[in-house]
């Protein structure tokens, strides 16, 4: 069985909010001013989107699929 090393964490925390970075492919950067636009009209940061996007599409996939705890990965 394929066993998953966790991603290091890649963000910053200023104050209280985490802090990224992030790049845009150029065939994507269409779709990418339109999402900044939409999120500009509905009053959404980036950063609530993504996790927002997240939660509804990928979460309970992605979840149910590790198998690999903590204690497995310190073995």
């Amino acid at each position: 069985m394929l066993k998953l090393q966790p991603p290091e964490e890649k963000t910053c925390r200023t104050k209280s909010n985490l802090v990224g970075s992030f790049c845009i492919k150029k065939d994507d950067e269409k779709d990418y001013q339109e999402l900044r636009q939409h999120l500009y009209y509905t009053h959404t940061s980036l950063g609530s989107y993504m996790v927002a996007a997240y939660r509804e599409l990928d979460k309970l996939s992605f979840s149910n699929k590790q198998t690999t705890t903590k204690k497995e990965l310190q073995l």
